[in-house]
């Protein structure tokens, strides 16, 4: 009984490790440029669409989890999430147009930046 239970649990967590692997990279995204101005952070970039036979329509959300480095070395990371939606139309293998998205800035002199970002996307199944 216990190794049919710890079975069933392993193919369980197998097949959940394998539906991550399959969903990862489906949209990219290309941090083009980062810039402050007037008390916001602009994150400017293009999404790439990798499903074959998707269209992304909507971004819900994002979130650039941003690493700034400061003239004197020190780094801040920001993560707040730029929750509009920002409708858009990218077809499959494509990337869209120049799209960018706001948060809060530092106001603090800094010289660098990296961005690991998530975010959420809406799709459709185009008919034909």
């Amino acid at each position: 009984m216990k190794k049919m239970l710890l079975t069933a649990i392993l193919c369980f967590v197998f097949v959940g490790m394998l539906g991550s692997v399959a969903s990862a990279g489906k949209v990219d995204w290309k941090t083009t440029e980062v810039y402050e101005e007037i008390g916001s952070i602009y994150i400017k970039g293009y999404f790439t669409n990798n499903m074959p036979d998707k269209v992304i329509d909507r971004i819900n959300w994002f979130q650039p989890n941003l690493t700034i480095t400061l003239s004197n070395g020190s780094t801040i990371f920001l993560d707040e999430i730029a929750d509009y939606k920002q409708d858009c139309w990218i077809e499959p293998g494509d990337r869209s147009d120049i799209m960018w998205f706001r948060i809060a800035g530092t106001n603090m002199n800094w010289s660098r930046w990296n961005t690991r970002p998530q975010y959420n996307y809406h799709f459709i199944t185009p008919e034909g």
